[in-house]
């Protein structure tokens, strides 16, 4: 009959062999004591198991949101109008206190010539479209919204290419004839915002100036 508080354990040979080789090994006096080690040890493995699930599982929400928010970063640039010119060498050389004609692309930047983003950008980033062109037109821009996108046109640049296409007689269909280089991609984009256009009545280029 064991003592109080104690029970009676059958175990396999080979168990038993493997706890006295622990007991010596670790310098305990009793089989008892190597099962209390070895119970202490597979607690404190559980607990370790449990941290790292919790730390799995937060690694694995943190990733979920880092995707969701890189998902809707892309799909914002890939809503936004880029306009590419031939003069990002030039003009970053230009010391005149203009707008420099640079790749716009994603949010609006100042002092360009132009600027083109997509309505559905403006949405969210919560801008008042209204507001935003009637302060650009403030600073010199003339602005429209299509069904799409906003754009701003420098009012300096437009005025110059409808010097030089009235002076040359120039046609709707002679911008590239007339016009070239960063002019040339002002005017088209001017022209598919609506911002420059051909009068058939009086053969004249015309803006809302």
């Amino acid at each position: 009959m064991p003592p109080k508080g104690w029970a009676t354990v059958s175990i396999r040979e080979d168990v038993r062999r493997a706890l006295e080789e622990i007991a010596s090994q670790k310098g305990f006096s009793s089989l008892n004591d190597v099962i209390v080690f070895l119970l202490d040890k597979y607690r404190e493995f559980t607990d370790v198991s449990v941290k790292l699930t919790d730390v799995s599982v937060r690694c694995d929400k943190l990733l979920t949101d880092i995707s969701v928010k890189l998902d809707a970063l892309l799909q914002s640039r890939g809503s936004e109008s880029s306009i590419t010119t031939t003069a990002r060498a030039s003009v970053e050389s230009s010391t005149q206190n203009k707008p420099a004609t640079v790749t716009v692309k994603g949010q609006p930047r100042e002092r360009k010539h132009v600027i083109v983003f997509s309505l559905d950008w403006a949405k969210q980033k919560g801008i008042n479209v209204e507001e935003y062109m009637a302060r650009r037109e403030r600073e010199g821009y003339i602005c429209n919204d299509t069904a799409s996108k906003v754009c701003c046109v420098w009012r300096e640049d437009i005025e110059q290419i409808i010097v030089e296409l009235n002076s040359s007689n120039a046609g709707m269909d002679d911008l590239e004839r007339v016009l070239s280089g960063e002019k040339l991609e002002i005017a088209r984009t001017a022209v598919e915002a609506g911002l420059l256009w051909y009068d058939n009545k009086e053969k004249r280029w015309r803006a809302p100036l």
